[in-house]
């Protein structure tokens, strides 16, 4: 009989952890998955924390992701994106932790089957949090806009880029939970977001390429109060206070 586990997404300490007070006593006696997804599903409607319901036989077995709520990433959209080129460092990864699954054989849909797979079995469920490339998705084009979706950026969340934009102009951008900003245009949307200024807890920092840096500043000190290489290390910074 299969066992049910049911774990939440620790932000603070980014890995994934047995959510014990959220598991319904009678999990494990589920005999179905699809009882188990509904019990989890009711169970859950009002957290707000990123919650998968995992399936596994044997004790040391692959767990499976079956159900998600307020999910951080959507494995279908990435899947896709795996097979258009992106997140080259994930594939890797997959290619190599997975050795005994053939990636590049197949039908597309054979391909993506192997994919979702790997990444719900493997990736997700275990503690690791890949880091993925920023990719777009266009949602709308009217009203001399280009409205976009970013998908796996760790604060913006759309950009609208007007059709006649020129280089060096500016379009808007939008972030956290109802924060904008905006970045200067080069001719490539994910290029150009390097350019965005952000303001958390009266931080403001953005990334200065002369030193390949994300700098951060405060009002009440000249210059930069510190750098860091990486933009989760400034947010995390900046939400500290």
């Amino acid at each position: 009989m299969p066992n049910f586990q049911v774990v939440k997404f620790d932000s603070i300490n980014k890995k994934w952890t047995q959510a014990w007070g959220l598991k319904n006593p009678i999990f494990p006696k589920f005999a179905t998955r699809q009882d188990a997804i509904t019990q989890f599903k009711e169970s859950n409607q009002d957290c707000n924390s990123h919650l998968l319901l995992l399936e596994h036989y044997d004790f040391g077995s692959k767990r499976i992701i079956l159900s998600q709520i307020n999910p951080i990433h959507d494995i279908n959209l990435i899947v896709e994106e795996l097979q258009e080129g992106h997140h080259s460092e994930l594939m890797l990864f997959l290619k190599q932790q997975l050795i005994e699954i053939d990636f590049d054989e197949g039908t597309k849909k054979e391909r993506n089957e192997r994919l979702f797979q790997g990444l719900s079995q493997f990736i997700f469920p275990e503690n690791i949090t890949p880091r993925l490339d920023y990719t777009f998705t266009l949602v709308e084009t009217s009203n001399g806009y280009n409205d976009y979706t970013i998908n796996h950026h760790p604060l913006i969340t759309r950009a609208c880029v007007p059709h006649d934009i020129k280089t060096s102009d500016r379009f808007n951008v939008y972030y956290g939970e109802s924060s904008k900003s905006s970045a200067r245009w080069d001719g490539d949307l994910i290029l150009s977001l390097e350019d965005t200024v952000f303001t958390i807890n009266e931080y403001e920092f953005s990334y200065n390429p002369y030193y390949e840096e994300f700098q951060v500043h405060h009002h009440s000190v000249i210059g930069p109060c510190e750098s860091f290489d990486d933009l989760r290390e400034a947010i995390d910074y900046c939400n500290k206070g």
